[in-house]
């Protein structure tokens, strides 16, 4: 969506995205968010950090979701790979491993960091990105 240049020699790419509220609806969210995730993991440009950061006013565990995809993943799940367009964790990880990190922006503000990412968003910037989110209203 976009690509930012900090301090004349780092650039990195800004993924946007947005999750429409649902009341007392957590599996289902958790859900939405997965479908949204593997939508924008195929945009992830490789050579370059990229950044994710979603719109939401949901509450969701961010580091538990994430580490029960990467369980999903590796254990083979049928459903997950019904849900994506990956056949294989390889494939999953070749586009997963341009992720360097998500920043949920609401009301449960909070942020994941791919420590497998290459390359990885430094993260004297992801703490950049955060304050500036945490300035700025989401509505």
């Amino acid at each position: 969506d976009f690509a930012v240049t900090y301090r004349t020699n780092l650039v990195f790419n800004v993924e946007v995205a947005r999750m429409r509220a649902e009341e007392n609806e957590s599996p289902r969210n958790e859900e939405r968010f997965l479908r949204l995730l593997l939508y924008k993991l195929g945009q992830m440009q490789p050579g370059k950090p990229n950044l994710l950061v979603v719109h939401t006013r949901n509450s969701l565990d961010l580091n538990k979701l994430m580490q029960e995809i990467k369980t999903r993943v590796e254990k083979k799940d049928p459903a997950f790979y019904e849900l994506s367009r990956y056949a294989s964790p390889a494939a999953f990880y070749k586009d997963f491993l341009h992720l360097s990190a998500i920043l949920l922006w609401g009301a449960d503000s909070q942020s994941w960091v791919n420590k497998q990412a290459r390359p990885a968003l430094e993260e004297k910037v992801l703490g950049l990105v955060r304050s500036l989110a945490a300035e700025a209203s989401p509505d």
